[in-house]
């Protein structure tokens, strides 16, 4: 008895030190809503030098956060430490992710694995990395880093479109992309400034050989695993309504329309109209987008299309074809990033004696208030929505569902095994007359239940400072300066900010929303820190 006892006292300590993590980022979000001043450089300090666990996801953090509060050497550098870590661990890493069943996920919970970086969070690294570049006046590193979320995007889209794909390689086809994008980035004309060594003759396996020969699984694994998979289809069937939002976790509007304006801002036109028309398939109401595309075709001369435009998108197009005097205008594009996405929440089932905790989102969906923005009292527009955040994180959380189940099966077999052997030892004990093998085995029986309590916990982690929803502005205004107001339609307060106009130029102007803060940047040209755009310090809901 002594002796389970120990083993379980042991366990208890790890349950205990898996579930202690320095990872401070809600406190520091709450200090972004409330406009409280951040040592960017410090945050998350010991979990970066410890280089644990939470390694990926915090330097992710850091980056985001480090650039809402206008740091974007810091934001950079953070960004530029996650893309080493992902490189060194694509070219050299071919483990499927059922290949994590490791000691710690099988005897306490998936937290104690590493947390990697999903294809979306990679792809939104990128794009912000160019807002980086943006920030420091660096049009030809932006356009650098929208090209690898472009050839990332591309490339996972080819690979679920082929007819060979397999979901069960998932890591050599999907997950892969990214190790694709590093061997090939020479060729690509990317830059690698990092000192890493890109190995061109590592290849991407149809199959690993750790994963040809496996071992047929227990039949009451299976039996776990198939109870396991109910439970969770029935917690995505519920979320439904949001999942029809999105196509997929890793085709992302909001990334392929800033990659268009990207390249338009560098000239190149026709890269620029591809981007804008991609955007346009996964966000077909938005009528920006389809005056984006309307007018890229007419300036680069895709007269086949544009009849077709014409047809299909009326008002856009005579919004775009309407006349206009004024020869001197200059384009405004408004990006609206709204909130913080939805935090994972923890649901449990029993599977006999056993506990299980998984990874749930439970929220009602709720169409996104645009902003509204303002010139002299007038309205010029408002905000329409081109990306669901939301609906891109419970995409990939329902495509990682499969391993996630082997890996909740195994624990529940080898939990299981533990208290069977337990109620073995108690049944053999009574039958024997032995008080104390009896004894031993309701200890066994006892601190299986009180371990499995203790340490089943589902994996909540997400990069948590993403934007709950993203939206888009685009107007064409006289050249010179503009004092605008921007106003969210839920809130009582109104941001202004006096912007300057371009004539033939584009002004892009970055706007966050976080609690009752409006966080004001703009990012081409003339590129400046970002300000709070609040007109009162104290401000009300409706």
């Amino acid at each position: 008895m002594k002796k389970y006892l120990l083993i379980f006292s042991f366990l208890a300590l790890i349950v205990y030190l898996t579930g202690c993590n320095s990872n401070n980022t809600l406190q520091y979000m709450d200090a972004i809503e409330q406009n409280k001043p951040l040592d960017v450089k410090s945050l998350y300090e010991d979990d970066i030098k410890d280089e644990g666990r939470n390694l990926e996801l915090v330097l992710m953090e850091k980056g985001r956060i480090a650039q809402l509060e206008g740091d974007y050497k810091v934001s950079m550098s953070s960004f530029k430490d996650e893309i080493d870590i992902l490189r060194k661990r694509e070219i050299y890493d071919d483990t499927l992710p059922e290949a994590q069943i490791s000691a710690g996920s099988v005897l306490v919970n998936d937290n104690t694995l590493d947390y990697r970086a999903r294809l979306f969070e990679i792809e939104m690294i990128y794009l912000y990395q160019s807002y980086n570049y943006l920030g420091e006046g660096s049009l030809d590193g932006a356009l650098v880093e929208i090209r690898r979320s472009d050839f990332i995007m591309n490339e996972a889209e080819k690979a679920r479109r082929n007819e060979n794909f397999d979901d069960e390689y998932f890591r050599q086809t999907e997950a892969g992309i990214q190790k694709k994008l590093f061997e090939n980035e020479n060729n690509l004309n990317f830059s690698s400034d990092d000192g890493v060594k890109l190995d061109s003759s590592v290849t991407i396996d149809s199959k690993s050989e750790e994963n040809k020969n496996q071992e047929p699984k227990d039949s009451k694994q299976t039996e776990y695993e198939d109870q396991l998979r109910s439970a969770a289809d029935q917690s995505f069937a519920d979320m439904k309504e949001v999942l029809q939002k999105s196509k997929s976790s890793f085709l992302n509007p909001y990334v392929v329309f800033v990659s268009g304006l990207i390249h338009e801002l560098g000239g190149e036109f026709d890269d620029a109209y591809i981007s804008y028309k991609k955007a346009l398939e996964l966000m077909p109401s938005n009528i920006y987008l389809q005056k984006d595309v309307i007018r890229l075709a007419e300036k680069i001369g895709r007269n086949e299309e544009l009849s077709k435009f014409e047809s299909e998108f009326p008002v856009a197009w005579k919004e775009v074809n309407k006349k206009n005097d004024s020869k001197d205008n200059g384009r405004l594009v408004v990006i609206y990033e709204d909130g913080w996405i939805e935090k994972k929440q923890q649901e449990k089932i029993s599977l006999g004696a056993v506990a299980v905790a998984y990874p749930v989102y439970n929220y009602k969906w709720i169409e996104p208030s645009p902003l509204n923005i303002k010139t002299k009292g007038e309205t010029l527009g408002s905000t329409f929505p081109i990306c669901y955040m939301n609906a891109l994180t419970l995409r990939a959380l329902k495509e990682e569902q499969k391993w996630r189940v082997i890996r909740q099966a195994a624990r529940v077999t080898a939990k299981g095994s533990a208290f069977a052997a337990g109620a073995a030892m108690t049944t053999a004990g009574a039958i024997g007359g032995s008080s104390s093998l009896q004894l031993a085995g309701l200890g066994v029986m006892a601190a299986t239940a009180v371990y499995n309590n203790m340490s089943e916990n589902a994996d909540l982690r997400c990069w948590m400072t993403l934007p709950e929803n993203i939206q888009i502005f685009t107007a064409e205004l006289p050249e010179g300066k503009h004092e605008l107001t921007f106003m969210p339609l839920t809130e009582q307060h109104n941001g202004e900010k006096n912007i300057n106009i371009i004539s033939g130029k584009t002004t892009v102007v970055w706007i966050v929303h976080v609690g009752q803060r409006l966080i004001f940047t703009r990012l081409w040209p003339n590129a400046e820190k970002n300000e709070n755009i609040e007109k009162d310090s104290k401000i009300e809901n409706k």
